[in-house]
């Protein structure tokens, strides 16, 4: 077993953890923070753009000139949020048990049929 480590040990890496390399979210921004000339194939006139800009004009492009709904829907999703999911489940007060283990039974057994990940949490009994 090696001993612990002290004060002036050689074997202490005084440089530290090497970097790693870079990162595709790292090389992808810094590719999209590049300027690209483009022309407008009506007018002829020429402009320079990020390409995150030309990329964001394509996407809804195809969007509304095209019609393509995973652009729409991807449009959307990033400007107002993916919508919240839930599971409402009522029950009338003499159909949820007594009894704790019965209760989780029936939960557990509610929640295989509907195969969820997550538990359910009844919210209303009426």
């Amino acid at each position: 077993m090696p001993k612990p480590f002290v004060k002036g040990d050689p074997r202490i890496n005084r440089a530290g953890r090497p970097k790693k390399g870079q990162t595709l979210t790292d090389i992808l921004s810094w590719a999209l923070d590049q300027r690209k000339t483009i022309t407008n194939s009506e007018t002829g006139k020429e402009k320079t753009l990020l390409l995150r800009h030309a990329l964001a004009e394509k996407l809804i492009s195809k969007a509304i000139n095209d019609g393509d709904v995973s652009a729409i829907k991807y449009c959307f999703d990033r400007l107002d949020g993916r919508p919240k999911e839930s599971i409402d489940i009522s029950a009338k007060k003499n159909d949820i048990p007594d009894d704790p283990d019965e209760r989780r039974q029936l939960m557990e057994q509610i929640e295989a049929e509907l195969s969820l990940t997550k538990p359910i949490t009844v919210l209303s009994q009426k």
